[in-house]
Order: C-alpha cells, then sequence, then structure tokens
C-alpha cells in the first residue's frame, strides 16, 4: 500500500501532520464529486482530497482544502461541527514508517471532537524501536 498524504492541522500557529484524516461530512453540504469530465486519482490519496485543518478557542476549521475529485460548496474556513472523535496528531520526530508499513512518531496529540469542539487533549509519548 501506498504511503498517504497527510492531512495538516495548526494549534497555537504550529503546523503539525495528521497521523489519520478528519472526515467530511457524508452528504454534499461541504464537497461535491466533480461530475463533468475526467476525475483523477491517486494512489497516494484515496479519500481524493487534503485539508488543512486549525484549532482556535477549542473548535475546530477546516480552512484549505484540495482536490481533483471534489468541488467545495462552501466559503472556508468553516467550523467542523461534523466531527466527533479523535484526531491523532503528529508532534514528534518520525521514527518508523515505510510506504508499507504505519508511521510511527515518537510523541503525538491525541484531539477527542465533539461536534467539532475539542474537549480532550492526551500526550502520548510511543517507545517504539526500529
Amino acid at each position: 500500500m501506498t504511503t498517504q498524504v497527510q492531512e495538516r492541522i495548526i494549534i497555537e500557529g504550529e503546523r503539525y501532520p495528521l497521523i489519520n484524516s478528519l472526515s467530511l461530512p457524508e452528504d454534499e453540504s461541504i464537497i461535491q464529486i466533480k461530475r463533468k469530465g475526467f476525475i483523477e486519482k491517486s494512489s497516494n490519496c484515496w479519500r481524493g482530497y487534503v485539508g488543512t485543518w486549525e484549532i482556535k478557542d477549542d473548535k475546530l476549521y477546516l480552512i484549505d482544502f484540495s482536490s481533483g475529485m471534489y468541488d467545495v460548496l462552501v466559503n472556508l474556513p468553516i467550523l467542523a461541527d461534523w466531527i466527533t472523535g479523535v484526531g491523532q496528531v503528529a508532534t514528534g520526530d518520525k521514527i518508523q514508517g515505510s510506504s508499507w508499513d504505519i508511521t510511527r512518531y515518537e510523541t503525538e496529540m491525541h484531539l477527542t471532537f465533539e461536534n467539532g469542539l475539542v474537549v480532550k487533549t492526551k500526550a502520548i509519548k510511543n517507545n517504539v524501536q526500529i
């Protein structure tokens, strides 16, 4: 499996890679699949888009979106109130990874969201030997 392009998140002015992707709504309220012409899909981005997110005042915003597969239907930034779950943020150096396995980082931040609000933050220290 090809390593997937990571989304990004900005926290207190610092840009970090997201380990897991934050999903977009299943309805067509934010994005719509392009219906005309050739739609390009890459093996390094099966979800078809790359989002840039930002935490401001404990709220999650989608601030940028790029895709050859979808059109954005709203003006950005937008409060990501559809997000409920955990976002895993890489805060340390990469300690393991290749194009066929999972990348690990020395430290991570796990952010728990409920309707786009940060309700819990947890710092993770990985002890992985290569």
